[in-house]
């Protein structure tokens, strides 16, 4: 009988989803099987599926899990009683974080073998996409950025910078610092001048 399991079924859970999650950040998704993850984690195979079900399943579980912690930072970062710039500055690390995950070359593996998860992140993206507007918007309405400025261009602007160094050969420490500096380029670029 398996009473410690499902006791504490939810910690083991947790703890299988984030092995997951490394795992497809150094592996992708073809680079490990349900018999990786039962001696990873040090529970049986038939035990290990009762608590997760399938591959698949537990794959679309951890990235979104990853997905939605990420998005819970940024909300409380956007939604703080910090000073905008402050949040404004926290947030496009947060952000850039999370597009780094979605946009690396382990999530392209996930999307291409599982096409489901996209639709599901592309849900959550759009959530993401409104609330980063309308901080920008906010920024706006308080003075703190200026009153020519399209919310929408700038996000896009975002966007497009962290595309094209995705897509480019630096090296991944050497893509975060550049796209980082380009985003310090636009913010500054955008604030209202005190």
């Amino acid at each position: 009988m398996s009473t410690l399991i499902k006791y504490d079924n939810e910690n083991i859970k947790k703890q299988i989803l984030r092995h997951v999650g490394e795992i497809i950040f150094t592996k992708g998704t073809k680079g490990w099987n349900m018999d990786d993850l039962s001696a990873r984690v040090g529970l049986a195979k038939n035990t290990l599926y009762r608590i997760i079900g399938s591959k698949e399943e537990v794959i679309q579980e951890s990235i979104m899990e990853h997905i939605k912690d990420v998005q819970s930072r940024l909300f409380g970062i956007l939604n703080s009683d910090d000073d905008f710039s402050s949040r404004l500055e926290k947030a496009s690390d947060v952000y850039l974080d999370l597009l780094n995950a979605v946009y690396s070359e382990s999530f392209s593996c996930v999307f291409k073998d599982f096409p489901s998860i996209e639709t599901n992140i592309i849900s959550r993206r759009k959530e993401i996409n409104r609330s980063i507007i309308g901080f920008i918007n906010e920024g706006i309405l308080i003075n703190e950025l200026k009153k020519n400025i399209n919310a929408e261009v700038v996000y896009e602007s975002f966007q497009s910078i962290i595309l094209y160094y995705l897509k480019s050969d630096y090296k991944p420490h050497e893509k975060k610092s550049r796209i980082s500096d380009a985003f310090r380029i636009i913010i500054n670029g955008i604030k209202e001048e005190k």
